[in-house]
């Protein structure tokens, strides 16, 4: 079953700043840049929610919109989110939870986050790894298992991302 609600009505630790600054806690980071292709965004967006299935609960938080308002189409995520019996916009509501049954469903909204270069984070209810997703076509994944992110970067290797970057961050990790 998938939750949409708003910030004030999530853990504090959930919302954009907190996450940010939760991100330096993660020993293992990976970083690239994405095109813009919609095509190549479906793809990788696939691969990002195939990351998530371990998960009993994953959420999904929009933190910034209107960016390039020229490239958006609230249209489109209007009616999808009316779909989902969401008839709040997405200032109102940014977080969404999807069960381990939903994956379709986050598969799209990462989609439609691409899409119109909206600024997302993603991760599990239990905080061991983050993507997040950036309106400047980077994208960022943060976790504290080497497995986990090497099983990340397995995922989105084919997609051969420019620029991509791992680092270890010596010290304790989350």
């Amino acid at each position: 079953m998938i939750k949409f609600t708003s910030l004030a009505d999530v853990p504090s630790d959930w919302r954009a700043e907190p996450l940010r600054s939760f991100e330096t806690g993660f020993q293992f980071h990976m970083e690239a840049s994405v095109d813009s292709d919609c095509g190549k965004l479906t793809n990788l967006a696939r691969r990002i929610t195939r990351s998530f299935q371990p998960y009993d609960e994953t959420v999904l938080i929009i933190t910034t919109t209107g960016v390039f308002p020229s490239l958006e189409n609230l249209s489109l995520i209007n009616i999808f989110r009316k779909g989902l019996d969401v008839d709040s916009p997405i200032s109102e509501t940014p977080v969404h939870i999807f069960s381990k049954n939903d994956l379709e469903v986050l598969f799209s909204v990462i989609c439609l986050c691409f899409y119109n270069f909206f600024d997302f984070f993603v991760f599990p209810s239990n905080k061991q790894v983050i993507f997040e997703g950036s309106h400047n076509e980077v994208i960022k994944f943060f976790s504290g298992n080497e497995t986990q992110m090497r099983n990340f970067v397995t995922a989105i290797e084919p997609m051969q991302l420019s620029g991509m970057s791992l680092w270890q961050l010596t010290g304790e990790s989350k």
